[in-house]
C-alpha cells in the first residue's frame, strides 16, 4: 500500500516499524531515521510534521500513525515527504486557481447585475413615462407593466389611479350637464356661481334680466362676476 501511495502521489513514502526501523522507502537509498522527531511525534500523538533536507532536497515531511492490528500491536508510522519546491509550485497553482475563480465569480456577478438592470430598466421607464403623462393631463396614459414584482405593482397603481381620475371627471361632467339642464328649465332668472366666483350655469331668463345678450354680453358677464353683490 505504501508503494501504491508513492506511485499515485509521486512523493517519497517511508514506512517505520514500532522500533523506528525503516521497513519500506520508495526512494533509495534507505536512510535510517530512528531519531526523526516527526516520526516520534506520530508514534506518540498520532501525527507529526517537519521541514528539513531529505535526500539532498529541502522537503516537507508529514507522518501519521497507522491503526494497530493483532499482527502488529505496536505503533507503525507512515511518512510522506515532498520537496519544498513542489509544495511551492502546488501553492502557486492553487493561488492562481483561486484568483481565476474569484475573477470568474466577479465577472458572473457583474453580468447578472447588468441583466437585472436591463430587465428592470425598461418597465421602470414605462412606469415613469406613464406618471409624467398623467401629470401633464393625458388621462389615457397607461404603463402597460404587469410583472409580478415591485415595478409591476407601481405600474398597476398608476393605471388604477388614471382610471379613477377618468371616472371622477366623467361623473363631474355629467353632474354639470344635469345642473345646466335644470337651470334652463326654471322660469325665473337663475345664475349658479362656483366658489371661485365664476359662473357655472345660467338660464335664458337670467340672460334677459341681466342684459347678457348681444355684443356686450361678455363684458356684462365680467362685470357681474366682479361685483361684490
Amino acid at each position: 500500500r505504501a508503494r501504491d501511495l508513492a506511485r499515485m502521489t509521486g512523493d517519497r513514502v517511508t514506512l517505520f516499524g514500532p522500533a523506528g526501523d525503516v521497513r519500506f522507502d520508495s526512494e533509495p537509498p534507505v536512510i535510517p531515521e530512528r531519531d526523526a522527531h516527526e516520526v516520534r511525534d506520530a508514534a506518540t500523538t498520532g501525527r507529526g510534521v517537519a521541514r528539513r533536507t531529505l535526500g539532498g532536497a529541502e522537503s516537507i515531511l508529514a507522518a501519521a500513525r497507522l491503526p494497530s492490528t493483532r499482527e502488529e500491536p505496536g505503533a507503525v508510522v507512515v511518512r510522506v515527504a515532498r520537496p519544498l519546491s513542489s509544495v511551492r509550485s502546488s501553492v502557486d497553482g492553487l493561488t492562481r486557481f483561486a484568483r481565476n475563480t474569484q475573477a470568474a465569480a466577479a465577472s458572473v456577478a457583474i453580468f447578472l447585475c447588468l441583466v437585472a438592470a436591463a430587465r428592470f430598466q425598461r418597465p421602470l421607464q414605462k412606469v415613469i413615462a406613464a406618471a409624467k403623462a398623467l401629470g401633464a393631463g393625458d388621462l389615457a396614459a397607461r404603463s402597460g407593466v404587469a410583472s409580478n414584482d415591485e415595478v409591476g405593482d407601481a405600474g398597476r397603481a398608476i393605471d388604477a389611479m388614471a382610471a379613477e381620475i377618468r371616472r371622477r371627471l366623467a361623473n363631474a361632467g355629467s353632474a354639470d350637464a344635469v345642473v345646466a339642464q335644470l337651470v334652463d328649465a326654471l322660469p325665473l332668472p337663475c345664475v349658479i356661481f362656483e366658489v371661485t366666483g365664476d359662473v357655472l350655469a345660467l338660464n335664458g331668463a337670467a340672460r334677459s334680466a341681466l342684459r347678457l345678450e348681444g355684443p356686450n354680453a361678455s363684458r356684462r358677464l365680467k362685470e357681474l362676476t366682479k361685483s361684490p353683490e
